[in-house]
């Protein structure tokens, strides 16, 4: 296939002959400035035995070069079994991404973590393991936020399949975006904001729906109270990065839908299908740094990378209305009054 997925790298531990407890997923898109730092962390911070599975998304900046010019240190890290890099000609985005990287993975667990993000949370992943474990509905726990699904409803009918479109005008809209590309700096800075985010009260949450570092929230670094905390929120729909699913009830769901999402608001859709059959989502607090201007979001794209998204826009626009999130009416009914929402637990 022109645009297969290739395995460019395999190092195995040749010393640690165990089955993973957690294969850690990291979709990458151009982020040649900060991919070591990212991966350093996570070698730092996990407790479980693990392996690491990057998909290098078509990256044009030396991102791929550095990842296969990583080495590892299999005695300072003796619960890495594996780092494994697969790699793209031309972007497939996010969606393809993790779920190629659940699909693939030989663990229970799949971690799901963006390449922006910077873990500073000491076993990050078994707070979030055990917080999955302590209740046998839950499917997925992000580590990032939780929130309601009907605005999100409201949201996914103006985007196009990746951005919020001002406009109906398929056309006018890619072409603002190249634009707002071309005009945007590309300034790569490693300095996160100094504001601490403080979680709200139980009370607030179970009020609102709402936790965690939302929207431009994700910029503040968390307060160490509300990191340490082993609290669960139980909710409608979660953020993604760092995202934890068991992979069994992943695919009992149908995972990540790939025919009709490729980068945004597949996790909610998923999450709106995991609901639909009875299934819980959450959200436990964990630390991290996501500097601003870091993010393959946010950088600039090139009018190939445009064109790709205008003409994967036109395969989904119309496969997008039979989605989870397109049925509207049928989750208000469902949500009224489900009295397993909306509630915040202890774990141990």
């Amino acid at each position: 296939m022109m645009n297969a997925t290739k395995l460019i790298k395999n190092s195995v531990n040749p010393t640690l002959n165990a089955k993973p407890e957690l294969s850690i997923i990291i979709p990458v898109f151009n982020q040649c400035n900060v991919i070591d730092l990212v991966i350093q962390r996570i070698f730092e911070n996990t407790g479980s035995i693990f392996e690491i599975i990057v998909i290098d998304d078509g990256s044009n900046d030396g991102t791929k070069d550095k990842l296969l010019s990583f080495t590892i240190d299999f005695d300072l890290f003796p619960n890495l079994i594996a780092f494994k890099v697969f790699a793209h000609k031309f972007s497939k985005f996010e969606t393809f991404c993790e779920n190629f990287g659940i699909v693939n993975a030989n663990s229970r667990y799949c971690l799901g973590i963006q390449a922006d993000m910077i873990l500073d949370h000491r076993e990050f992943d078994l707070k979030m393991i055990n917080a999955l474990k302590s209740n046998d509905s839950i499917v997925v726990i992000s580590g990032r936020g939780i929130e309601k699904l009907l605005p999100i409803v409201s949201k996914y009918k103006k985007p196009l399949g990746t951005d919020t479109a001002h406009t109906d005008k398929i056309l006018i809209h890619v072409l603002r975006q190249i634009r707002k590309q071309f005009l945007r700096r590309q300034n790569i800075s490693l300095e996160a904001s100094t504001d601490v985010f403080v979680e709200n009260s139980d009370l607030d949450y179970v009020r609102t729906g709402i936790a965690g570092r939302i929207g431009e929230f994700i910029n503040l670094i968390m307060d160490s109270e509300s990191k340490n905390l082993k609290k669960l929120y139980i909710g409608e729909t979660v953020m993604r990065g760092p995202i934890l699913y068991d992979r069994e009830k992943y695919f009992l769901i149908g995972g990540l839908d790939v025919k009709r999402f490729f980068q945004g608001f597949d996790e909610h859709d998923f999450c709106a299908r995991a609901i639909l059959n009875n299934y819980l989502v959450g959200y436990t607090p964990i630390g991290f740094s996501s500097p601003p201007n870091i993010g393959s979001s946010r950088k600039r794209r090139t009018l190939l990378t445009e064109i790709i998204i205008l003409s994967k826009i036109l395969k989904r626009i119309y496969r997008r209305k039979s989605s989870a999130l397109a049925s509207e009416e049928k989750l208000k009914c469902f949500l009224k009054d489900k009295e397993s929402l909306n509630k915040v637990f202890q774990f141990i």
